[in-house]
């Protein structure tokens, strides 16, 4: 795995043209979003796997800590939190306009691969479409339908509170 981490410090904003699948990123959780009284910072981290038409798709980590820091490549080999999502990458990234989250580094050699199953729909009540991380598109069934997530680009407020209790206790013991 080649990794290249330049940190938390580096760049604090990312314009939206340059970022790219393999793209690390972290983010800082709001004491508010989860009253977890902690008395310090916790990040959370994951990988951006391909640019969509609403954003980018990602994979949030279950790796949490308390420096907006990777120390080891063993780090980025943890399991996903939750399935792949679509990131408002535009706000959360490049105008920064809710949460803090920054790309902190690059996996060079990155393949996004292993997800053929991963899906999102869009279109109207009864005409459903499902999109591909991909790109590809074509008809949902009606099993389809009920599968798969709708292809929404997701803030900072909305990833923060998908995050599982069991993995908010966990947080709380950092």
């Amino acid at each position: 795995m080649k990794l290249k981490i330049w940190g938390w410090d580096k760049k604090p904003r990312t314009m939206l043209r340059y970022i790219k699948p393999g793209d690390i990123f972290c983010f800082e959780l709001k004491e508010e979003t989860f009253a977890l009284n902690l008395n310090r910072k916790v990040y959370g981290f994951g990988r951006i796997m391909t640019k969509m038409s609403l954003g980018h798709s990602a994979e949030i980590f279950d790796f949490f800590s308390t420096t907006p820091e990777l120390k080891n490549d063993f780090e980025l080999d943890c399991s996903r939190l939750m399935p792949p999502l679509i990131l408002d990458s535009y706000s959360l990234f490049d105008r920064k306009i809710i949460g803090d989250w920054r790309i902190i580094g690059r996996q060079e050699d990155y393949l996004h691969s292993g997800d053929e199953d991963v899906y999102f729909l869009w279109g109207s009540k009864g005409l459903e479409k499902k999109t591909s991380l991909y790109g590809e598109s074509s008809e949902a069934t009606e099993e389809e339908v009920k599968k798969y997530p709708y292809e929404i680009a997701l803030d900072d407020l909305f990833i923060t509170k998908m995050i599982p209790d069991d993995v908010i206790e966990k947080i709380r013991m950092l």
